[in-house]
């Protein structure tokens, strides 16, 4: 069964303003720990999105691109790994959802104790980094 993170970080700025830096492929570097991002092929369900984090590159499958939603996936050494974004309209301000879900091969306790914590961490410092872009 998969587990899951979300956090929130909300903006007074607009909603097509915060999904210009969350939904631009080319921008996640500005707001992550990512050093390069670059979608193969067109951007939709299907599509291979490539991160680069230093000497480390990392393949996900893009699930989701739809309006202020994206959402990708990928085995990892823990099992699957899943992150989404999504950018809620609230009027005159915008709200920042960030999830990360784990569906852990192997063992559930470390999944829970060590890496779930951990990709909250990192969902903190990103959702912080992209409301501040805006």
């Amino acid at each position: 069964m998969p587990m899951s993170v979300e956090r929130f970080a909300a903006t007074s700025s607009g909603a097509e303003a915060l999904w210009a830096v969350v939904g631009d492929p080319a921008r996640i570097p500005e707001w992550t720990d990512a050093d390069r991002v670059e979608v193969i092929g067109d951007v939709e369900p299907g599509a291979r999105v490539a991160v680069e984090m230093g000497e480390r590159r990392i393949d996900w499958r893009l699930l989701t691109f739809t309006d202020r939603t994206w959402e990708i996936e990928r085995q990892g050494r823990v099992g699957w790994v899943g992150l989404g974004a999504r950018v809620i309209d609230e009027g005159e301000r915008a709200r920042l959802v960030l999830v990360g879900s784990l569906d852990p091969s192997a063992s559930r306790w470390r999944a829970r104790v060590v890496e779930l914590p951990r990709m909250g961490a990192m969902l903190d410092r990103w959702a912080a980094a992209a409301v501040d872009l805006v």
